[in-house]
């Protein structure tokens, strides 16, 4: 059967290696429990309005869902397979079966029987020795390529840990690769055993931590359905508030999954609607960066990094460290920068109100989790746009996955920036019909925010962006990472009254707010009110932008497109409003 051959990752939760205990006054994790109160007839009451908001939303998914992720899982194995064969053959190995070739395991919230509708699965396939990374993406890429199922496909073998992104069927798959040094992979391979990690580098060891950290999550909670319920509110909370998506420096999947369980230690006992609250409660108390951990960190002779501000004082520097529950314990959180950690801070206080009131009957459950978007528009009339174009697909695809990848290099540049506060926003936007004479496009948004208090100190003028957004660019062209058919980013503020129709899914806001008119000064400021500066755009046409050219190390794009440099400086005027 499908889910035998992967790990009991289906989305079947009563396979034999997925823990279902429940135990009411057990002690699990670093600290005795702050509460063993259970639920009452009201909690159950609002457990189960919880249980209407997630089936509304698509948070399960249907039977027929189901089995083709198994379908999908299956002719992705035998792919895979083929794959790791073919290389074992062309290097002269044939002592190969294609039984013994490779395997794939899930893990991620699929592992973790939390996923929902459409959303992706998180696969990781372990070949022998014989076969590098370079091959192995090398003829993946071909074999792939091959299928016409596999659409919308992406290999960044350059990643922190390695990946291939691909749509096989409409299911979205997250494939990372693990070379064992092993000359077969048994069938019965114990993904789970830490004697696979004796031997092998650090991107293998990141990629098998995978599986070995659901698994150990779901080890170390109480309850594990209460755990699943309760993950399944925090995911959709962070994905629609726009604070998921660990590329971009806000919280992950893997550690949501660890918030939630430290949660569930500290009250085992509790029903979701309580650990919902106790959630918000608990992470707008917690003082940063004081650790997040389940369990002791554990140190061992493999020569791995562990996270450990004693040994590695760099470790610091983590604004919100999340740490895994295995060896080699690592922070989930390393891409948290002050502005997404301030962002998620803010959005942590919003929480705890809405899950008081709405546990309280006082609201519904739906305003917790409503989409963030519409007031990310309202946050502010001035936006930093990064665009890029592609005049195929495939490229595009890469060059989105790229850019999603490098955009908190950006963010951590604008923190430099004397009185300017950005608030991204972790989702793109395709657009519509393509740009500047480009047939795919894409749009990314960064919000351009001035807090008061730092309004209050400075006294600068001008924010000029063209130095972080320079060094960004930069960057990109040093690593190479705009290939051929890649144009930009192009990088402008814009002012809300100019952003397309297409970027506001409910429709564009029209202001109801009426202006009281004031006493006004001379230069603009108002009488009744202290002075303060306000953010207006100077030129939002002014672009700076980097497309490949027959000069840089790239050299792919050709000799009609500019070298790194910019048009205009995008600058931000803080003058009278």
């Amino acid at each position: 059967h499908v889910q035998a051959n992967f790990a009991g990752g289906t989305k079947t939760h009563t396979d034999s290696d997925t823990p279902t205990h429940t135990h009411p006054h057990t002690h699990i994790g670093m600290f005795k429990p702050i509460s063993l109160v259970g639920p009452t007839e009201a909690d159950h009451r609002s457990t189960e309005r919880l249980m209407e908001l997630l089936r509304s939303n698509n948070s399960f998914e249907p039977p027929e869902e189901s089995a083709k992720r198994e379908e999908v899982l299956a002719k992705l194995d035998t792919i895979v397979k083929e794959v790791v064969l073919k290389i074992c053959v062309d290097q002269g190995v044939s002592d190969q079966t294609v039984g013994s070739s490779a395997r794939i395991f899930t893990f991620g919230s699929y592992r973790l029987g939390v996923h929902s509708s459409g959303a992706d699965i998180d696969v990781l396939c372990v070949a022998p020795r014989h076969v590098d990374r370079h091959s192995f993406f090398t003829e993946l890429e071909i074999a792939l390529r091959a299928q016409p199922l596999v659409k919308e496909l992406s290999i960044v073998p350059e990643a922190y840990v390695p990946i291939t992104k691909m749509k096989f069927d409409s299911v979205s798959i997250d494939m990372v690769y693990a070379r064992l040094p092993f000359s077969a992979i048994d069938e019965d391979l114990d993904i789970l055993d830490e004697a696979n990690l004796v031997g092998v580098d650090e991107p293998t060891q990141r990629a098998l931590n995978g599986p070995r950290v659901a698994n150990e999550i779901l080890k170390l909670v109480p309850n594990v359905d209460n755990f699943r319920i309760t993950l399944r509110v925090i995911k959709l909370w962070s994905k629609n508030r726009g604070v998921y998506t660990n590329a971009l420096g806000f919280w992950g999947g893997v550690a949501l999954a660890v918030l939630t369980a430290r949660v569930c230690q500290l009250y085992p006992n509790a029903s979701p609607n309580m650990l919902v609250r106790r959630f918000f409660r608990a992470y707008e108390q917690w003082k940063w960066p004081t650790p997040i951990k389940l369990c002791e960190t554990e140190h061992k002779n493999l020569e791995f990094r562990v996270w450990d501000p004693q040994i590695n004082p760099e470790n610091l520097r983590d604004q919100m460290p999340i740490i895994t529950p295995v060896y080699p314990a690592m922070n989930t959180t390393y891409n948290v920068s002050k502005t997404t950690r301030y962002v998620i801070q803010a959005e942590v206080v919003r929480g705890a109100t809405m899950s008081q009131e709405a546990d309280d009957g006082q609201r519904p459950w739906s305003d917790l989790v409503a989409d963030g978007l519409p007031e990310f528009w309202e946050s502010t009339r001035h936006f930093l746009r990064i665009e890029i174009c592609s005049d195929s697909e495939d490229i595009h695809t890469k060059w989105c996955g790229t850019m999603e990848a490098r955009l908190r290099f950006l963010i951590q540049n604008l923190e430099l920036v004397e009185g300017m506060y950005v608030r991204p926003w972790p989702y793109s936007f395709p657009v519509p019909e393509g740009s500047r004479g480009h047939p795919y496009a894409t749009l990314f948004f960064f919000a351009l925010l001035k807090p008061a208090k730092r309004a209050a100190q400075s006294s600068t003028a001008h924010v000029d962006l063209s130095k972080p957004v320079l060094q960004f660019l930069t960057r990109l062209q040093d690593r190479g990472e705009v290939l051929e058919g890649m144009f930009g980013p192009f990088i402008n503020p814009v002012k809300r009254s100019n952003l397309p129709d297409f970027v506001f899914p409910g429709g564009r806001p029209v202001s109801t707010k009426k202006r009281r008119k004031k006493s006004m000064t001379s230069n603009g400021d108002s009488l009744d009110d202290p002075p303060k500066k306000r953010l207006h755009l100077e030129d939002q046409e002014d672009v700076v932008e980097l497309e490949a050219s027959s000069s840089t190390t790239s050299g792919n794009a050709g000799p009609s497109n500019p070298p790194l440099g910019t048009t205009k400086k995008p600058k931000i005027s803080l003058g009278d409003a």
